[in-house]
């Protein structure tokens, strides 16, 4: 059982860090081919954050498969860690919707990519996901059904 969630874990981790590459990537190429209409703090703010995330989840997968001991720091202070780590990844989700927003407001051309779809579309499914979530959560509080 335990083999199993730590395979999961590291599928998952996996899965999150080629998506922060390509965010990464598309970010770089708006950079690079200087996309005035997408230049903004917002868009330094979210490099930044995954810059942070793509450290975060590439030492998470080295401690998942090369560290076998429940006493590592992350198990002793997983709480805190999960509460800071929801905490920042709010801002970085409110930031990169309010981004996307203007980007498409702003009908900036510049910024069209298959990259840009794919953060749209996984933007979009992660919104629906988190309302139902929260949708869950306050119907068991108040026990609807």
């Amino acid at each position: 059982m335990k083999n199993k969630i730590l395979n999961e874990n590291t599928i998952s981790l996996g899965l999150s860090t080629c998506i922060l590459v390509i965010y990464y990537t598309y970010i770089q190429h708006l950079e690079k081919s200087e996309c005035i209409c997408s230049l903004d703090w917002r868009q330094r703010f979210i490099k930044k954050y995954i810059l942070i995330m793509l450290i975060i989840s590439i030492s998470s997968i080295i401690l998942i498969i090369f560290v076998k001991t429940n006493n590592n720091i992350v198990t002793k202070y997983k709480t805190q860690i999960g509460l800071i780590y929801t905490i920042l990844y709010i801002v970085y989700y409110v930031i990169l919707g309010q981004w996307l927003w203007k980007l498409h407001k702003s009908k900036c051309i510049c910024s069209d990519d298959w990259r840009k779809t794919m953060i749209q579309v996984i933007y979009i499914i992660s919104l629906i996901l988190y309302i139902s979530f929260i949708l869950n959560i306050i119907s068991k509080l108040f026990k609807i059904k």
